[in-house]
């Protein structure tokens, strides 16, 4: 049996969304990119109540867009839950790290009509091989034109029982050509995105640094988040965890 991890859709008005040394605490902006550059300039005000989140804790941006978040219960990883008439420039969630020392998140304005369409696709097992289905896809979505696209897992043909060297090209190849999506596309991993841990055939070690979850963060980001459009919350979920050699499908206390 495969599990794979899934969207909930809520309707509602709004809501909240729940290595190197990190500092304890990081702060950060959220800011309207008025120009989609990426970066802060003169006259691109901050956004006030958008929550960012570290996947455990979430705080909402103060009246200037400020926020601070701390970086000890989460995963390496902040995320920016896009609010309704809004779009994440360039990407919604940022790694951080030792070098980390401001988090700033743009968002370009983009109203949302109250009736819009979306494209859910499942189980890309993507490879060299499975690669034209893919792009098939994309080819899909540039002719109807939605507003994004759902992929939930199983994301790339096989993380579980592969070294690193093979498990990497395929987290990349899926990262470079959902990127090249005219659309935004929001992610979910499934049971194939589960690094290493088959390790009789992986000859993968659990100190591995991209062990487990951590190779799908440093690529796709957060694993669990959730976003607004128009009057609709998507809330992506990662219904897929591990003990030892095995995954099997439980949804953990935080989501």
């Amino acid at each position: 049996m495969t599990y794979r991890a899934f969207f909930l859709v809520l309707i509602m008005i709004a809501t909240l969304s729940p290595a190197a040394s990190v500092p304890s605490k990081i702060q950060g902006l959220v800011f309207e990119d008025a120009n989609g550059n990426g970066s802060r300039e003169a006259g691109e005000p901050g956004i006030a109540g958008v929550v960012v989140s570290n996947q455990v804790d979430c705080v909402a941006t103060g009246n200037d867009g400020t926020f601070e978040l701390g970086t000890e219960r989460g995963y390496g990883v902040f995320f920016v839950s896009v609010p309704a008439n809004y779009r994440a420039v360039s990407s919604f969630w940022k790694p951080v790290n030792g070098d980390s020392k401001h988090v700033d998140f743009a968002l370009t304005s983009a109203p949302a009509a109250n009736e819009f369409s979306f494209i859910h696709a499942s189980d890309t097992h993507l490879s060299e091989k499975t690669l034209p289905r893919l792009r098939e896809l994309r080819k899909i979505v540039e002719d109807k034109k939605p507003a994004f696209v759902l992929i939930t897992g199983d994301l790339i043909d096989d993380a579980l029982r592969v070294p690193e060297d093979v498990a990497r090209p395929l987290y990349e190849l899926y990262r470079r050509e959902t990127d090249d999506f005219p659309v935004p596309v929001y992610s979910v991993p499934g049971n194939h995105e589960i690094f290493g841990i088959e390790r009789h055939l992986s000859l993968v070690g659990k100190d591995h640094p991209l062990y487990g979850m951590k190779m799908y963060r440093k690529y796709l980001g957060p694993d669990y988040y959730s976003f607004q459009f128009g009057k609709v919350r998507f809330i992506g979920l990662n219904s897929v965890d591990y003990d030892d050699l095995w995954y099997y499908g439980h949804l953990d206390e935080t989501q």
